[in-house]
């Protein structure tokens, strides 16, 4: 059913009306409603499977693969095709199916359409020359070297100027202020002074990476999160040891801070505050936040002399009177260091103060953190009055504090309250989960203060392998119980995590032909679906598609196996069409293509019986023959001549000198070598020695003649090395760069209806040698279609 356009209304209003001069006059008028065509696009990914082809020929996911240079395909080989279909009407009408239309009866296959949607796999291509059609999302996601595609950019350098890329503001708070929820804003490198309030729904991002992108602030917070659902993604955040915080939300959610560099905070002068990452729940609840792959360091609290003076810490999440729950909280991979707070003594007025990697200090009032996660974190080089490298100092039910490391923690206090996990004013301790983390060098592994609950610590590492309390091991205190048996004997291996700029997908056709590792993309979060969709994108009715529109959009992976020649034989034409539901329009794909189905391939041997009779021995004698590519439907050849021993059938007697000096009764294979031409390419400009070899053994062993050895077929059948070292020719190599290790040599190949090769055989017959002797099937002349 077509969408009728809500324009009716907006159409009369403006529509002139014909009144006449009495009564019984009328008004007139028709409305018209477009009914669009849909669009389809074809990606040109001839991907085949083919037995014929050896195992260093693979696709990504290990499949046999090899792209062939002409459109035919035999009986079983299964060809795909992804479709991009654009109707504006409704996408839900559109029916796709490839069509093989021939001579004989069409081939038809309906594509798959649970490919639906913008993470189906396939190309969100367009059809214009040089660009990124052929690119599906799996290559998108192994895209390098990618320029960064945005709604607004900054750059403080008038001169570059956002390299033409707009609207391109001078100050990130310019950006800001321009921007609506949803907007990405993508920053040059540089130094900022400048404080940002990000007061709207936006992903901030640095281009080139916290290494080389500085918000250099002021005051409170250098980035204040002021709306919910902010990215801020790879930047230095400094304001040069004055007093203050980093980043700093109240009362947001939907918050995700990654990939920053945090650095350089708050000093030892007097009721100076340090911090560097603080999310506060004050008033309202806050939920969905993530606090990932940072690296914290240099970040100083002075003596407290008010009670506006705070600790030193790396991440702070929560309000001590906070009444509202946070819920959804991930605190993971962060690299937490050189925190560092006053030591003086807790005596009034003056105070020493605290030293934190990461503190919830939440809902002393009623609200609690729920169901927090503290996974994969480094905590090192904290010292203060006291050092805790993971507070839980309020009410945190169903905490998860897993994979983390923490040594090297300083305290001035008797006894020691260098802890490397606190439990204190929390209810909920008995359902934490404390597991498979390292405590290396703390005094304290565990301090539990909640009187009578117990903190459940299984299979963590203490620093040594008897356990807490042992000589060289963590130990634990408090109040309360710690249930730490049975506990990990040795340290678990925890990655370290630095930070580094999240990849953007842009997928020009300079940068799509770069492939790198699949971890180039962030496929947890945006993926590359939008990424690819906005820069390999369509022109469709000369608009630009820029994101990706379920309602008029979809992808579909169509895929034919190839029927037996009986079937389908000879020319067809390749098509994609869609049909709407109702019949009314069938439009198909402009990129139809001709294909050969099934075609006859001969190689013709012109004097094709090699006669090496009456040969001395001790001498060589030499023999002929042309080869000829009689195939049908332009189907290219690539060479191949194998061999094995000719041996002499039911008489004993006859015997052969072999490479190892023993006489038995065959006459070895290395005594035949072959010399070949064809048209200005011979053997004699053939490496000798292949560093491509599959086993790197392969030795082409050209002599002074140009003769060349021929390659074993072991068992009538095609050994590992065959499809890298056996060519005939080894000239002109030419290397497709979508199949690894796919290397073809143009002297070696052989047109339709070409002249072809003339092979020259010679024997060079060892002394001794005597007897008849002969082989089944000579040498085996082999084209792989290509």
């Amino acid at each position: 059913m077509k969408k009728i356009l809500s324009i009716l209304a907006a159409v009369l209003l403006f529509m002139p009306a014909a009144f006449g001069a009495g009564n019984g006059g009328t008004v007139g008028g028709s409305v018209g409603v477009e009914d669009f065509s849909m669009k389809i696009w074809q990606c040109d990914e001839r991907l085949w499977s083919d037995e014929a082809v050896h195992p260093w020929r693979l696709s990504g996911d290990g499949e046999e693969l090899i792209e062939r240079n002409n459109n035919y395909a035999f009986e079983g080989e299964t060809y795909q095709v992804d479709v991009l279909v654009m109707d504006k009407n409704n996408i839900e009408d559109a029916e796709v199916d490839i069509i093989f239309v021939g001579s004989a009866d069409n081939i038809s296959l309906d594509c798959d359409t649970t490919s639906r949607g913008s993470n189906g796999d396939g190309c969100y291509g367009t059809p214009e020359e040089d660009t990124c059609e052929n690119y599906n999302l799996d290559q998108c996601v192994e895209i390098q070297g990618c320029d960064p595609l945005c709604d607004l950019y900054v750059d403080h350098d008038t001169v570059r100027n956002c390299e033409g890329n707009a609207p391109c503001h001078i100050t990130i708070q310019d950006a800001v202020n321009a921007a609506s929820d949803d907007d990405r804003i993508c920053v040059y490198d540089g130094i900022y002074n400048e404080n940002v309030d990000v007061t709207s729904g936006v992903t901030l991002r640095s281009i080139s990476g916290a290494g080389s992108t500085t918000v250099y602030g002021t005051g409170t917070a250098v980035i204040a999160i002021i709306a919910d659902g902010v990215v801020i993604d790879g930047f230095t955040v400094t304001n040069a040891r004055t007093s203050g915080i980093g980043i700093y939300a109240m009362d947001q959610s939907d918050i995700t801070i990654r990939n920053n560099i945090v650095k350089e905070l708050g000093n030892g002068n007097d009721d100076v505050t340090g911090r560097g990452i603080v999310i506060v729940s004050s008033s309202l609840g806050v939920d969905s936040v993530n606090i990932l792959n940072n690296e914290i360091y240099d970040i100083t609290s002075g003596l407290r002399t008010t009670s506006s003076s705070t600790s030193a810490a790396g991440i702070i999440v929560g309000w001590t009177s906070g009444s509202e729950d946070v819920t959804n909280l991930v605190i993971q991979c962060n690299n937490i260091y050189d925190i560092d707070a006053d030591t003086s003594p807790w005596t009034t007025p003056t105070k020493g103060q605290g030293a934190y990697g990461i503190l919830i200090n939440h809902g002393h009032s009623g609200g609690q953190t729920i169901g927090a996660q503290i996974l994969n974190n480094h905590i090192t080089d904290l010292e203060g009055l006291w050092a805790h490298a993971i507070g839980l100092e309020g009410d945190t039910p169903s905490a998860v504090v897993r994979s983390n490391e923490i040594d090297d923690l300083v305290d001035h206090k008797t006894p020691s309250d260098a802890v490397a996990v606190q439990f204190e004013d929390n209810p909920s301790a008995e359902t934490v989960e404390v597991s498979q983390n390292n405590f290396l060098n703390d005094d304290v592994g565990i301090q539990n203060t909640v009187l009578g609950l117990t903190v459940t610590a299984e299979d963590d590492y203490w620093g040594c392998a008897d356990g807490p309390g042992n000589p060289g091991c963590s130990g634990t205190s408090g109040a309360g119980d710690v249930d730490f048996d049975p506990w990990a004997e040795t340290a678990f291996a925890i990655p370290v995590c630095t930070a580094e700029p999240t990849p953007i997908c842009e997928g020009t056709p300079d940068s799509c032909e770069i492939i790198a590792d699949e971890n180039k993309c962030d496929t947890e979060t945006e993926g590359c679906s939008w990424f690819a969709l906005a820069d390999c994108n369509a022109m469709i009715d000369e608009e630009q598609i820029t994101q990706f529109d379920e309602l008029t959009m979809a992808m579909y992976s169509c895929a034919i196996e190839v029927p037996d020649s009986a079937t389908a034989y000879g020319e067809y034409m390749l098509t994609v069409e869609a049909e709407d539901s109702d019949m009314t329009q069938t439009p198909q794909i402009d990129e139809t293509s001709v294909w050969f189905l099934n075609p006859l391939v001969t190689v013709d041997l012109s004097g094709g019986t090699l006669d090496f009779s009456g040969v001395m021995p001790g001498t060589s004698s030499y023999d002929s023959m042309q080869v000829k590519n009689l195939a049908e439907g332009g189907v290219i050849l690539d060479m191949f001549i194998l061999g094995d021993d000719w041996y002499s059938a039911g008489a004993e007697q006859a015997r052969c000198m072999q490479p190892d000096g023993s006489l038995l009764n065959k006459l070895p294979l290395q005594a035949f070598s072959y010399y070949v031409e064809n048209g200005a390419y011979d053997s004699r400009g053939d490496r000798q020695i292949d560093d491509n070899a599959y086993d790197n053994a392969i030795v082409r062993n050209v002599d002074d003649e140009g003769y060349l050895n021929i390659h074993r077929n072991l068992n009538g059948g095609f050994d590992e090395d065959m499809f890298a070292e056996t060519e005939i020719l080894q000239e002109n190599p030419i290397t497709d760069p979508r199949v690894p290790g796919g290397e073809f040599w143009a002297a070696n190949w052989l047109y339709p209806g070409s002249t072809g090769m003339t092979l020259t055989f010679r024997l060079d017959l060892p002394e001794p040698c005597y007897g008849t002797f002969t082989s089944t099937d000579g040498f085996y002349i082999w084209g792989e279609a290509i």
